[in-house]
């Protein structure tokens, strides 16, 4: 396995050791902001505040309770690896990045990126009694004829079916709940694939940080900042009374760079 070039510059390599992240003490952040509301403490961490225009910009997020009860969180970045939304995704907590000029950064995707691969060729790796039985499932349908287009698209079918359940189960298994002084940290994930063509693995995690959405192609200077905003519509407070949770808070900005 091998780090590609736009995951870390060549001077982390050595530190990195390309072991699992979650075998890798945390690495110090360049730098952090935060902000407090309510119960709610919300951190912003940025790996490096310098990157090369095709390197990735890697980050945490991290939730505190700084209240006297127990605050609930569903939020899947915090229980498994999973990307850090961001502004244009409307989800409760996400990070928005912003030009020198102030103007909100889209994400967008890079050359290589590639998520729509076929469930099933990762589910020997997840779970070999049920790859055996998704080998015994395509073995009967080509017995009764089925041609391959079909035969992909009852695939798909119970590649969704088996991820819903699996889901379901994961998440019946969660504590969702941060005690007072407790808090709960965004999963290191990366989501890069070398090539679209090729079932080669994903790039490697940088410790405790996820691999944010943006690529840019012009170096310049950016913000990027952390955003909880769990308020309530009117419509919805004429329902239900808003409790200290649903609140906005947003960290200060924290500055990086772009270079060529």
């Amino acid at each position: 396995m091998r780090l590609n070039r736009r995951v870390v510059s060549g001077a982390m390599l050595g530190a990195l050791l390309l072991v699992s992240a979650h075998a890798l003490p945390d690495l110090k952040p360049a730098a952090e902001a935060k902000n407090t509301k309510g119960p709610i403490e919300l951190t912003l961490r940025l790996f490096q505040t310098k990157i090369k225009a095709d390197e990735s910009l890697w980050g945490q997020i991290e939730l505190k309770n700084i209240g006297k009860t127990d605050i609930t969180v569903t939020d899947e970045m915090f229980f498994r690896p999973w990307e850090i939304p961001d502004q244009s995704q409307h989800k409760p907590i996400y990070v928005a990045v912003f030009d020198a000029a102030g103007k909100p950064v889209k994400p967008r995707s890079g050359p290589f990126d590639f998520e729509g691969r076929r469930t099933t060729l990762k589910l020997s790796e997840v779970d070999p009694e049920e790859d055996r039985k998704i080998g015994k499932m395509i073995d009967g349908w080509k017995k009764t004829g089925l041609s391959q287009e079909k035969i992909d698209q009852k695939l798909s079918d119970y590649s969704s079916k088996w991820g819903r359940k699996k889901k379901e189960s994961e998440e019946s298994s969660r504590n969702t709940q941060i005690a007072p002084g407790a808090s709960f940290k965004s999963q290191p994930r990366a989501h890069r694939r070398t090539s679209p063509f090729k079932d080669e693995p994903d790039t490697l995690p940088v410790a405790q940080f996820t691999e944010l959405l943006y690529y840019f192609d012009k170096p310049g200077k950016y913000t990027i900042r952390a955003v909880y905003d769990y308020r309530m519509s009117e419509r919805l407070k004429k329902l239900i009374a808003p409790d200290e949770t649903n609140i906005y808070v947003k960290t200060k900005s924290i500055s990086f760079e772009v270079v060529p």
